[in-house]
């Protein structure tokens, strides 16, 4: 139930960002109105065919709430996660985490031991990296400055 609760308030929180985002981007294109000034008769030079293919792609998806909902559910996890498609990989998440929870202790134990396994291992490598960052930024700050 609580890991219900937690995926809901996640999906919550996710749309309700996504929402204030897209609010905060019409806004400032209003006030700064973006291309305003920008001359017309040089963009008949311009060749913009490698531009096509992302158009036609944004144009043939779904934008609504329909849209949305269809997006949640992946088709593949891995090509998702592989993507960062966030909505997706929560929902997963969630679905996966709501199974988990209700098979019985003996048989939830292993992975979940597992998942904490993983968890502690990506910690551990995170803290070797950020522990020599500031020598790989030393060492590209000298390079920078002996060129």
């Amino acid at each position: 139930k609580q890991l219900g609760r937690i995926g809901a308030k996640t999906i919550i929180y996710f749309e309700v960002i996504t929402t204030v985002a897209i609010i905060l981007g019409i806004t400032l294109a209003n006030v700064f109105q973006p291309g305003a000034g920008v001359d017309m008769s040089q963009l008949a030079t311009v060749d913009i065919s490698k531009y096509q293919s992302t158009t036609e792609a944004v144009q043939s998806s779904s934008h609504g709430i329909m849209g949305t909902i269809l997006s949640l559910v992946p088709t593949n996890i891995v090509a998702s996660m592989a993507k960062g498609e966030m909505l997706p990989i929560i929902f997963f998440s969630v679905l996966f985490g709501l199974g988990l929870s209700s098979l019985p202790a003996t048989h939830r134990e292993p992975l979940v031991t597992v998942f904490r396994s993983i968890s502690e291992t990506m910690f551990k490598v995170t803290h070797m990296v950020m522990r020599y960052a500031p020598v790989g930024v030393f060492a590209l700050i000298a390079v920078t400055v002996a060129n």
